[in-house]
């Protein structure tokens, strides 16, 4: 099936993976493509999300065409370059429909271009709870130089709770320990974005 599927034109690799479904596609471009041009194919999210489309068998099935596609779509475009918290607010607004508050990681090379994207923790509805150590070991297993940290507050307001203050500067003062540049941690929120840098903590 592998070698199959590598030899079809990519419009037939969408046809067999998403068939007439526009709201299938739809959901799975947001699942899988969240506006996140630079993180590499992660395996198992892709199969995790593939379970939510697809049950079954029918996963299993479709997993290598999916690879494929994202290999290719991958493969056709530069590496994106985060140069504002404007930047961080595209490729994490996906975050805005989640229910709970998520922690994500992006990590970057010493010139900000994208390593890789990573899930860090999961909370509830108005907190999230997260260990230096969960931020950090994805940064050096990816040989980072650089970070962004972004979360989402259901509530819509994206204004800092005292913990994500206290968290954050507890973040910076470990990253400078290690030699890691933690460059800003977003909220995202339906309303908009507060970034800690530009508004002076950090």
């Amino acid at each position: 099936m592998q070698q199959e599927v590598k030899k079809m034109p990519t419009w037939q690799l969408v046809a067999e993976l998403f068939g007439n479904s526009d709201e299938k596609a739809s959901e799975a471009i947001s699942g899988f493509f969240p506006d996140y041009p630079a993180c590499k194919p992660d395996r198992e999210s892709i199969r995790k999300n593939l379970l939510y489309l697809f049950p079954g068998d029918e996963a299993a099935r479709r997993f290598d065409l999916f690879y494929e596609l994202f290999t290719r779509l991958l493969g056709s475009r530069r590496s994106y370059i985060i140069k504002n918290p404007v930047h961080v607010f595209k490729i994490m607004s996906y975050l805005c429909k989640c229910p709970v508050e998520k922690m994500v990681g992006i990590y970057l090379n010493i010139k900000n271009r994208i390593l890789a994207r990573k899930d860090i923790a999961v909370g509830s509805y108005n907190s999230v709870l997260c260990t230096p150590a969960d931020v950090f070991i994805p940064a050096l297993k990816l040989n980072a130089r650089n970070f962004i940290l972004a979360h989402n507050h259901p509530s819509e307001d994206p204004s800092p709770s005292r913990e994500d203050i206290i968290f954050t500067k507890k973040i910076s003062s470990a990253a400078g320990q290690i030699g890691l540049q933690f460059i800003d941690h977003i909220i995202v929120g339906p309303r908009g974005y507060y970034s800690f840098k530009k508004n002076g903590l950090l």
